[in-house]
Parts: structure tokens; sequence; C-alpha cells
């Protein structure tokens, strides 16, 4: 009788010890190192896009601003804040246009047919804080939002913030002297300061020249 041959394969015994073993702690280091850069990665692109946004929208509220000063200057044949006598680089004239562009109190021409020019957010509307010292920088916030009272009474100076928090500026330039700061000399200036919150008109050209200029304005 023939008999049968059987082939046995040999398998490697791998010790116990080995088999429970998990991972190394420079390979625990390596994943929490690769997850880290992958998350910061996609946190700056987060800020990146958050900060297009922001620019994009403060591009569009300036457009809109203009054409609602066009518009006042249409039905007025004047730009608000004409009035004031004298202006310097420091002067925001806002509140003037607040309280022109939203006709409290109505125009004195015989326009005003547009008004008000222009429909702000109430929570964007603010006042600036008594409290506030540019010098101290524990200071509470310089602005702060305007109660319903503040915003019906144009005895209060009220400003309008951008994306960034800050207050947009106004300034009327028309029928003054030329200043290096200003941006638009035979009109007005409106503009935001921009993500770094500094004003670059009162820098004049050197800040251009350096591109150190972020302000998004009308001109």
């Amino acid at each position: 009788m023939e008999q049968k041959s059987f082939t046995f394969r040999r398998f490697a015994v791998v010790p116990r010890g080995q088999l429970e073993q998990g991972f190394t702690l420079v390979e625990v280091l390596i994943v929490i190192s690769i997850i880290a850069i992958l998350a910061s990665m996609s946190f700056a692109g987060i800020r990146v896009v958050q900060e297009k946004t922001k620019q994009a929208q403060t591009r569009t509220e300036v457009s809109q601003f203009t054409q609602a000063i066009d518009r006042y200057q249409t039905d007025e044949k004047i730009y608000p804040g004409i009035e004031k006598e004298k202006l310097t680089s420091d002067d925001n004239q806002f509140p003037v246009l607040y309280n022109r562009l939203l006709g409290d109190p109505k125009p004195r021409g015989p326009g005003g047919r547009s008004s008000p020019y222009l429909k702000l957010s109430n929570d964007r509307i603010v006042v600036e804080d008594d409290d506030w010292d540019e010098d101290n920088d524990e200071a509470q916030d310089r602005w702060i939002p305007a109660t319903r009272g503040e915003r019906d009474d144009p005895k209060v100076q009220k400003y309008y913030t951008d994306a960034w928090r800050n207050a947009y500026i106004y300034r009327c330039n028309r029928g003054r002297k030329s200043q290096a700061w200003m941006l638009n000399s035979r009109s007005y200036d409106f503009y935001s300061l921009g993500p770094d919150g500094e004003d670059g008109t009162v820098l004049g050209d050197e800040a251009e020249d350096e591109e150190d200029n972020d302000d998004i304005s009308n001109s």
C-alpha cells in the first residue's frame, strides 16, 4: 500500500511580548506632528479666507456709502460736512454724515428725495466710550453699541464700524486747500482703516511706496 506523504509548513513562532507591543513613542510623536502640521495648515487657510471675506465686505460697504453720498450731493448740491470751516487729518465727520444720510434732521435744501439714503445695521452703530484712552493698553474698547435712544438722537455723535470693528472715516474736502492726507481733494474721503487699524492717509506717499497702506477707500 502506497503511503502518502504530507508536507507540513513551519510557522515562525513570534514571542508573545512582541505581539502585544503597540506603537513606539517615536511613531506616536511622528503621527502627532503630522496631525499638528495639517491642523495648522487648515487653520491658516481658514484665516486667509476669513480675511478676504472681510476685505470684500468692506469694499462693498465703502461702495454703498459712496453711492449714498453721491445721491445726497445730487439732491442737495453739497456734500455732508461742507459747512465745517477747518479740517485736519484727525477729523472724522461721520456723525454729520450719519444724520444726513438717514434724513435726521431732514435735508434743508430742495432735495431729500432719496432720504434715507442708506440702511445700516443697528448692531454696528456705535458711540465712543467716554472712558476710552488710546494711551492705556488696558482701557475698554473705544466703540460701544449705541442704544436705541442714542440712535434716534441727532445730538449724539454716532459712528459705524467696519469688519474689523473700527469706525469708518468720512471727511468732506470740497472747497478746502489740498493736503497730503486728502485722498480726493475735490470731493470727499470715505474709507476703512483696513486690517491693521492704522490710518494710512496721514502717512502720505511713504506708506504707499512701502505697501504698508491697507486702507480701503473711495479713491
